[in-house]
């Protein structure tokens, strides 16, 4: 089609092309709002159209790429950045997200990847694709390819997502067969070399037709029950249970969520999307739920013989902390678990004193002071409770006071939560030593190891994690081996290593925040609502501190502890432990417990900047925009009049590093355009070497003779001169005469 003469009718055949392209295509954007929320689906169309359109107008390169260009900064702008276009907060922000996803990329922890980084490579897609999709259907009339990936990618999708591909994929065959037909149409032409008939509508009432007749015929008869088994609930079954224990060093699969059975950990997951419950609270913590005190070697075990507390109508006294050494602030938090989604344990938020339910709610509550695991009980029977209340008392830990506390441990404490198994490598003890020697406090020697792995090469990732071989310790593995894991990995080496110095640990699991989705209030308090699903299970640990109680440290790489740490010059606003090496990553999951939610600058899953609970939409000077543009049209002109300038100069460091033949013909054709534009035209009745003597007498030299026998010598003969530098310093001195 390329060859036929550009008259209006084939200009309207191929926008008609073109515009099938574009409706399949947006059937490939259709189903992500689905299977990947939350996603404004309206900003993707309206820029693939805005592509799209730029494409088929074949404008200059340099002008098509300016407005693409500048149409994602201005959405991306509009969806997640705050500050003013262009301003200097402004790349603070976009400077900010580029090398945190830089870092996720190199790292190879794609989780991780912020969702404005995400937004962006889309939209590079769909930049990419309006040039793809023009050659497929305009250039090159070839669009059966494209028409059978769509045809799968929404099979797919219907069949192994929640996705409901029915309506899709009629579009897409009616679509399909237009736009087969008026290519079929029109190659025809092409082929006879006729002109298009004047009544050309006429000629396409076949297609349509056929086209309506079949797919409202297709679409109306009656239709098979579908003939296989639904995959999903295989595919679900074996990610629940595939891989639930075993030995070897390959990984295991399993689901991520809250699960009891820690005694084998390791391996990789999937993520789990469901939403457990939903927590009211004026600040955002971590929801505890259990901890456990035997490490094993290969994972943790609880305590036996555990003493269960009857609680009545709720008051609980877990001897988290020390309300007397650490300050508290009294606050409400409610809980709302999902219908079918209890947990067998109600999780909390530190510091919590009082659980109570509805007053028609049969049930009351009990507790495990060892564990701090808190269940709603009726007739000692452990029940699932759809909402209650707690009151806590919310801790602020001061470091100062911290670093001056005794170590002289209660003897039970020190006897239960310092034990380690006899097969514990010695390098494991060797390590924590080393890395606490020039440290005098207990304190300080957490935050040691705490940090340790942000600075010392260790990778979050949930995918390719080792399991253990029988013979191998879980935390030795991690320490020295892979250097790869998730929550589990980083909160049990932790409180492995802090107990090879006789230091009281306990491993803790529960749930990160969760996303914000809303507000309330309660009783004269502002509360935030956030939504926690499984993805939010996670890990961290608990160290012993005399006359102060248990402190919760987060080691996981990535993660920020929303623990309130102070010291003595600004109590309650300071807060210690911000990630080491990465921003807060959005939504990340571990398995059995992992994913936090807080992001650096705090993203929520729409994208909003931290300190939004809207998506950011960005505030427009009219007067900037319109110098940008301005700054975008002047510095266009530039490049395009400075064009030969830079293209000389960049052909001639490629021909410095090493030229080629493939190389050498561009030179030798950017000579011809550079002679071209400076009025010296190639005479059609000329041959090259009746052209380069006429330039070369010109501008008084042989260099373009030579070039000339050169370039004719490697068309007929293949054949690549070996030493090109004199030859390369010949060219960039006779395009230097051309160019004054």
């Amino acid at each position: 089609m390329s060859r036929l003469k550009q008259t209006d009718e084939t200009r309207l055949y191929s926008f008609l092309l073109y515009a099938c392209g574009l409706l399949l295509f947006l059937e490939w954007i259709y189903p992500v709002k689905e299977i990947a929320p939350p996603f404004n689906l309206n900003v993707f169309i309206l820029y693939t159209i805005f592509c799209f359109l730029i494409s088929f107008l074949r404008l200059n390169w340099l002008l098509a790429f300016g407005l693409k260009a500048f149409g994602l900064v201005l959405l991306v702008d509009s969806l997640y950045l705050e500050a003013t276009l262009l301003s200097r907060p402004w790349f603070s922000e976009v400077m900010t997200e580029i090398w945190y996803n830089i870092d996720m990329v190199q790292a190879a922890q794609w989780i991780d990847l912020t969702a404005m980084f995400r937004t962006t490579l889309l939209l590079l897609l769909i930049w990419l694709m309006s040039y793809l999709l023009y050659y497929w259907f305009v250039t090159a009339n070839r669009m059966l390819l494209f028409v059978v990936l769509t045809i799968v990618y929404i099979g797919v999708l219907d069949t192994f997502t929640t996705y409901d591909g029915m309506l899709s994929i009629v579009r897409t065959f009616v679509i399909a067969f237009f736009a087969l037909g008026f290519s079929n149409f029109l190659k025809v032409i092409q082929r006879e070399a006729i002109a298009l008939p004047k009544r050309m509508y006429a000629w396409q009432a076949p297609i349509i037709i056929a086209v309506l007749a079949s797919t409202t015929i297709g679409y109306a008869l009656p239709k098979f029950a579908p003939q296989w088994p639904d995959p999903v609930p295989f595919i679900q079954s074996y990610a629940d249970n595939a891989g639930s224990g075993g030995s070897g060093s390959g990984t295991t699969v399993r689901k991520i969520g809250y699960g009891e059975d820690d005694t084998r950990l390791g391996g990789s997951f999937v993520q789990d999307e469901k939403v457990i419950f939903k927590g009211a609270s004026k600040e955002r913590g971590y929801w505890r739920v259990d901890s456990k005190g035997i490490y094993t070697g290969k994972g943790w075990e609880s305590f036996s013989n555990l003493g269960y507390v009857d609680a009545g109508m709720g008051s609980v006294s877990l001897n988290m902390f020390n309300k007397a050494r650490v300050e508290t602030e009294e606050q409400p938090v409610t809980v709302s678990f999902a219908p079918g989604k209890g947990i067998g344990k109600l999780p909390y938020q530190y510091g919590a004193k009082v659980f109570s339910f509805e007053p028609d709610a049969n049930a009351t509550i009990s507790f495990v002071r060892e564990t701090g695991s808190v269940y709603a009980t009726n007739n000692d029977v452990a029940v699932d409770r759809p909402e209650y209340l707690i009151d806590i008392d919310r801790p602020f830990f001061n470091e100062d006071e911290l670093r001056r506390a005794p170590e002289d441990d209660p003897a039970d404490i020190e006897r239960r939560y310092t034990q380690l198994p006899a097969t514990l490598p010695e390098r494991v003890y060797t390590l924590a030593e080393e890395l606490t020697a020039n440290v005098d406090n207990r304190y300080d020697k957490a935050k040691t190891i705490e940090q340790y792995f942000g600075r010392s090469g260790y990778t979050y990732q949930i995918s390719d994690v080792p399991v253990p071989k029988e013979d191998e310790d879980y935390v030795d593995q991690f320490l020295f081996d892979s250097k790869v894991g998730y929550c589990d990995n980083y909160s049990t080496t932790m409180a492995v290593m802090l107990r090879t110095l006789g230091i009281p640990t306990r491993w803790v699991k529960g749930f990160t925040p969760g996303e914000k989705v809303d507000d309330t209030e309660l009783d004269g308090h502002k509360l935030n609502i956030y939504e926690v699903k499984s993805s939010n299970s996670h890990s961290w640990v608990e160290v012993y501190f005399p006359d102060y109680g248990w402190v919760p440290f987060e080691p996981t790489q990535g993660f920020s502890n929303p623990t309130e740490f102070t010291d003595d010059t600004a109590l309650g606003d300071e807060q210690d432990d911000e990630p080491l090496e990465t921003p807060e990553p959005d939504e990340q999951d571990t398995p059995e417990m992992d994913m936090p939610d807080e992001q650096q600058p705090e993203l929520d899953e729409g994208g909003a900047a931290a300190g939004s609970d809207d998506e950011a939409t960005g505030t427009f000077n009219w007067w900037l925009l319109g110098g940008v543009i301005a700054f975008l049209v002047v510095l266009s002109l530039i490049v395009y009049k400075l064009r030969w300038q830079w293209r000389t100069v960049y052909f001639g460091v490629m021909m410095q590093r090493k030229a080629s033949l493939p190389l050498f013909q561009k030179a030798y054709h950017h000579l011809l355009h550079v002679l071209d534009h400076k009025g010296l035209t190639k005479m059609p009745d000329q041959t090259l070497r009746e052209y380069a003597a006429r330039i070369d007498q010109r501008f008084d030299t042989h260099l373009m003779g030579d070039f000339t026998a050169y370039y004719e010598h490697m068309i007929y003969s293949r054949e690549e001169q070996e030493d090109t530098r004199q030859l390369t310093e010949s060219w960039k001195l006779l395009m230097k005469r051309i160019l004054s």
